[in-house]
């Protein structure tokens, strides 16, 4: 409440007398429209006059609205605060009640993991003697078989409920939990049973039809390393790595013959792409640097471009987009570069540089739309999207436990990835606009107890054909989606050494290869059944 002090009011006159009216004209300021009685009586000011009081009055009656519009607001706001709280409490006895299930389920299965041993423990020894050899080779396989299923079980309870947590660094790791522990059922238990069983059927189903290799040509010796391999749109011309030095190959019909030897990167090439528009191609090097190389004087002679180096360390990999104006680069310096590509002016334009990873970049891919670029490394893989300034961003990463080797998108909305450790396809789908892998369409590969994989021989998907080959260690698979979107084999081919490079041509009826074992092409038929 405001107190007006009368005594303490004097006119704006000096009068030195108590203030008795005030003006409500506004034209005066401040002291100016205080008046007292020798004011009135002097006539120096004739309108609109309040007496003191009534001011007072007007003045309370003002403050009191004033507190109660605030105090109305005040509750607003309190009643808003408290509907949180509430919510808040009712949110928080909800995820306790949440996980206290979860919990409850993870006693329930610590509870059935102890009875499989109880039971074991509770075996019939007279017969488990007479039937020892019987015994030995069943009761592993049985026994893993139990444990196995106790986890699926659990997996699939827990799985769903425990995925609202993921953004907690708790919540993600019981996640990686119970995906390790699915993997280690797949991986440790199946695979290790099942791999003859494996091995079988996928020869059986390579033996029914679909595909046959048939050897052309394995003439051609090249003693220096060639990691890279690729053919033009037309088959008629090839580009090969030979250390640092590129050839350049007629081809014909599964044959080759040297054309001329290109000089210009200064370490071994790794990457090379034709155009598919114009006589022109890109090379990668352990230089760290790019070339663009182009035909002149009536295809007569071929010339490179000025050197384009911006990383820090060795190219590993990169693409081209189907416009063939944009070239993604991933390197071992664990960036990603962008560039412009002008063919016809035989030059790269430098644009930006993608820095998320923290360990060298092994594989990049574009989705069928080119609306989405997918990317991994020994760290992890990223997916990003285009913004709206047509710039690369990231859209979400995701950590993974083995190294990561080769990613390939095969349609719009699912990719798939190989990792260096584990014979297996690891397939990734599309799920409210994330990525997850799909456990059950993962394609077990033959066990190779190989230690080693390489990301050179990049995932090719012929989509003509429906083909996707792939290498992992020393096999080369040839792979095909059903059309419930689950991969099988169709064919694959040894090649006992796990350092072989090379494609397909775009018409899908040749595969080339350069194994470091036998120093030697080797140029198959596909034969298509």
């Amino acid at each position: 409440m405001i107190q007006i002090s009368i005594d303490n009011l004097h006119c704006g006159q000096n009068h030195n007398q108590p203030v008795i009216k005030i003006a409500m004209d506004s034209k005066y300021e401040k002291e100016e429209r205080l008046f007292c009685q020798e004011c009135l009586n002097n006539n120096q000011y004739k309108g609109n006059l309040i007496k003191i009081e009534e001011f007072e009055k007007q003045i309370q009656e003002q403050s009191n609205k004033k507190e109660q519009i605030i105090k109305s607001e005040i509750e607003i706001a309190k009643k808003y605060v408290d509907i949180l709280k509430q919510n808040c409490l009712n949110l928080k006895q909800r995820l306790i009640s949440e996980l206290d299930r979860i919990i409850v389920e993870s006693d329930k299965w610590l509870l059935e993991l102890n009875e499989i041993v109880d039971k074991n423990n509770k075996s019939n020894f007279v017969q488990e003697w007479w039937d020892y050899n019987n015994y030995l080779k069943s009761y592993p396989k049985i026994f893993k078989s139990k444990i196995q299923k106790c986890h699926n079980i659990y997996i699939k309870k827990l799985f769903e409920p425990l995925q609202k947590y993921v953004q907690y660094d708790e919540g993600k790791r019981c996640l990686e939990i119970l995906q390790d522990l699915r993997i280690q059922d797949q991986t440790q238990i199946q695979i290790k049973q099942n791999t003859f069983d494996k091995i079988q059927e996928n020869k059986e189903r390579s033996d029914e039809s679909e595909i046959e290799l048939k050897l052309i040509d394995d003439s051609i010796i090249q003693k220096q390393m060639c990691y890279a391999i690729d053919i033009n749109s037309a088959c008629s011309l090839m580009i090969s790595g030979k250390n640092e030095n590129i050839v350049l190959w007629n081809f014909k019909n599964g044959k080759i013959s040297e054309i001329v030897t290109l000089k210009a990167h200064e370490d071994d090439v790794q990457c090379l792409k034709f155009s598919k528009r114009q006589n022109s191609f890109i090379s990668g090097s352990k230089d760290n640097s790019l070339y663009c190389w182009k035909v002149i004087n009536n295809k007569q002679q071929w010339i490179h471009s000025q050197q384009f180096k911006v990383h820090k360390d060795w190219i590993e990999c990169f693409l081209l987009n189907q416009n063939e104006d944009q070239l993604i680069v991933g390197s071992k310096d664990n960036s990603i570069t962008i560039w412009n590509v002008d063919f016809k002016k035989n030059r790269l334009i430098y644009q930006y540089t993608l820095t998320e990873h923290y360990n060298k970049v092994c594989s990049l891919s574009l989705n069928q739309s080119e609306t989405q670029l997918a990317s991994c490394g020994y760290d992890h893989y990223i997916i990003w999207e285009r913004n709206q300034q047509d710039q690369w961003q990231i859209k979400y990463k995701q950590e993974q436990k083995n190294k990561g080797e080769k990613i390939k998108f095969i349609n719009d909305n699912q990719f798939i990835w190989i990792t260096e450790q584990i014979e297996q396809i690891q397939v990734f789908e599309k799920y409210e606009n994330i990525y997850k892998e799909d456990l059950n369409k993962c394609l077990q590969l033959i066990d190779d107890d190989y230690n080693w994989d390489e990301s050179l021989f990049p995932i090719i998907y012929n989509i003509q054909k429906n083909i996707i080959v792939l290498r992992q260690k020393r096999y080369i698979y040839f792979i095909r989606q059903t059309e419930n979107g689950y991969l099988k084999i169709i064919k694959d081919l040894n090649c006992d050494y796990a350092s072989i490079y090379g494609t397909i041509t775009d018409d899908g009826l040749y595969l080339i290869i350069w194994n470091y074992k036998s120093d030697k092409y080797l140029i198959y038929e596909l034969q298509y059944k």
